[in-house]
């Protein structure tokens, strides 16, 4: 199969058009196609393990969890700072 050309990319790294695949090709060429926003599990523990071994910490901004409807608003207003985790009152 050969590989299909992705022209453009969005902002997050997501594919803005559709991509072409004939299915004949994914079922008899045993194949697939995956995605991810955040990478494969091994990115994930190497980032979480760099992570530790600097012993770094995220920012984050608390809201209490009845404020979860105002914190869901600031993030999709683009308001939020880095990221907002909601804590139990």
């Amino acid at each position: 199969m050969e590989a299909v050309p992705v022209p453009a990319q969005a902002r997050d790294g997501s594919h803005l058009g559709p991509i072409e695949i004939a299915g004949t090709d994914l079922v008899f060429g045993v194949r697939s196609v995956e995605g991810s926003l955040t990478g494969s599990t091994s990115d994930c523990e190497r980032t979480l393990s760099f992570t530790a071994s600097c012993k770094t910490a995220p920012i984050i901004e608390k809201m209490p969890l009845d404020e979860a409807p105002v914190a869901f608003a600031k993030m999709m207003d683009g308001r939020a700072n880095m990221r907002i985790v909601l804590v139990m009152n």
